[in-house]
């Protein structure tokens, strides 16, 4: 008795895999103006070997998201379909939306560019080009098997940006008091003092941004008054431990 039910057991988790890997991922390496797409099939019996994965170059647009569906159509029907892609700031924010708008029944996942780069790592591809990287972005997908990515709140969107202006005001303000000390002309150090001034001006205007967004979202605003009743931590580095 205990044989047959392990054997029922072992043939319904067969069927689970196999449903499964019947599945069909597109990778996606996006740039700025355009994006490289990559198709990707997983059977029980069989899997392709990445430098043949079909692949295909498109703009970044909203047509362009349309073409990709019409040219992956006869390869994804009748099958699960996912795509996955690194995370690129705004451009794959905006790629995501585009397929949401299109194609809301198909899962988008936005992975960490960390676990993409670990795992092209792991393949030991000898070359590393775009069209490589794109057919490994897809394997990803089939064997890792990554969660849709939820569609981050306006107010997180809006915070993110703050926080990316914040660090290259920053790292500009750091650079000009780096060679403040080096400087010889009278004028250039009027202009040097003028430009820091103005720097840390807009860099509090950011602060307040920031603070009066996470003061719209009831859960972030929770979260943040709990990191700052710990010793040290300000409202500003709390709420970049809460994104």
């Amino acid at each position: 008795m205990a044989s047959h039910s392990a054997n029922v057991q072992q043939k319904q988790e067969d069927a689970s895999i196999a449903g499964t890997k019947a599945g069909i991922w597109a990778g996606f390496d996006v740039g700025k103006v355009s994006f490289s797409a990559v198709l990707d099939i997983l059977t029980k019996n069989e899997r392709a070997k990445i430098a043949t994965l079909p692949y295909r170059d498109f703009k970044r647009t909203l047509e362009d998201v349309e073409q990709f569906f019409q040219w992956a159509k006869k390869t994804i029907l009748g099958h699960d379909f996912r795509i996955v892609m690194e995370t690129t700031g705004c451009y794959s924010q905006h790629l995501t939306d585009w397929i949401n708008q299109l194609h809301p029944e198909v899962g988008v996942t936005i992975e960490n560019a960390r676990n993409i780069h670990t795992f092209i790592q792991s393949l030991n591809l000898l070359h590393n080009t775009d069209k490589l990287d794109a057919r490994a972005i897809a394997r990803f997908g089939t064997e890792r098997r990554p969660k849709p990515t939820n569609r981050p709140s306006k107010t997180i969107l809006t915070i993110c940006e703050l926080s990316r202006e914040r660090t290259a005001l920053l790292k500009a303000r750091v650079d000009l008091q780096n060679r403040r000390d080096t400087l010889t002309s009278p004028i250039v150090r009027k202009i040097n003092a003028q430009t820091l001034a103005t720097l840390t001006i807009q860099i509090e205007k950011i602060d307040k941004a920031i603070k009066a967004c996470v003061v719209q979202d009831e859960e972030l605003l929770a979260e943040v008054h709990i990191m700052t009743t710990m010793p040290g931590v300000s409202f500003i580095s709390a709420y970049k431990h809460t994104r």
